[in-house]
């Protein structure tokens, strides 16, 4: 599998990122770029895994700013927030947990 990563932001375009979250198994509002824009006040990056295919994962990391030290903490009326896999329903799970080892390595 030949994966590369790559980095969105609230400045990037964040429709491809939306539509993989609206596919997810794990997908949530929570990790949706305007619900990310609005309790972040646009301060945060989305770390992707791409392969051939697409995405295969991403991860939401909010970023505050505070006496000069920049800091992650979960976001004010944001239930969860973690990594959003690509569905592996189609796989056994030994592969799927392997992807998932793999891509979350990166």
């Amino acid at each position: 599998m030949n994966i590369s990563l790559s980095i969105l932001n609230s400045k990037s375009d964040l429709l491809e990122w939306d539509n993989f979250v609206d596919q997810s198994r794990q997908g949530s509002i929570f990790v949706k770029s305007w619900w990310l824009n609005c309790v972040c006040d646009g301060n945060f990056n989305i770390y992707i895994i791409r392969d051939n295919e697409g995405i295969v994962c991403g991860f939401p990391i909010p970023t505050f700013n505070k006496l000069g030290f920049s800091y992650s903490v979960m976001p004010l009326f944001s239930q969860t927030l973690g990594p959003v896999f690509r569905d592996f329903s189609h796989a056994n799970e030994y592969h799927k947990i392997s992807i998932e080892n793999k891509v979350l390595g990166e």
